[in-house]
C-alpha cells in the first residue's frame, strides 16, 4: 500500500510505502500525484518512507519507476526514510542514476529529512 504524506511543504511530495507494493500501485498512486505536483511546482523534492522490508523485485521496478518520474519533472532532492536494514543497500543503489541530491534517514530523523529537503 502507498499512502500520500500530508502537511509537507508545497515543493515536497511524500509517500509512505507499507508492505508489498507493485509497479501498478506506483503507476496508479504516485504518478498522478507527480503530475499534479508539477503543475504547481515544476521542480519537486521527494520523500519516501519505507515502513518494512519489501520483496526483492522492489528495487528493480522502483528504479524503473523513478526514471519515469525523472523524465516528466526535475527535482532537487530525494530523501528516503527507513529503519529496514535490508532496504538500505537497494535504496542506496538508486543514487547511481538519480538526479539531484539523495540521502537516507532513520525513522527517528523524519523532521531532519523534511528540513534537509527545504534547504537550498
Amino acid at each position: 500500500m502507498i499512502e500520500k504524506l500530508k502537511n509537507l511543504p508545497e515543493s515536497v511530495l511524500g509517500f509512505t510505502i507499507h508492505h508489498r507494493i507493485t509497479k501498478s500501485d506506483f503507476k496508479k498512486l504516485i504518478m498522478p500525484e507527480v503530475s499534479q505536483g508539477i503543475e504547481k511546482n515544476p521542480k519537486l523534492d521527494f520523500l519516501y518512507v519505507i515502513d518494512n522490508e519489501t520483496d526483492t523485485s522492489f528495487s528493480v521496478w522502483f528504479e524503473d519507476a523513478i526514471r519515469k518520474v525523472q523524465n516528466i519533472c526535475s527535482w532537487n532532492k530525494t530523501a528516503f526514510i527507513t529503519d529496514c536494514e535490508g532496504m538500505i543497500k537497494p535504496v542506496s543503489n538508486f543514487q547511481k542514476f538519480m538526479k539531484g541530491d539523495f540521502k537516507i534517514f532513520k525513522k527517528s530523523e523524519e523532521q531532519e529529512a523534511i528540513a534537509w529537503l527545504q534547504t537550498p
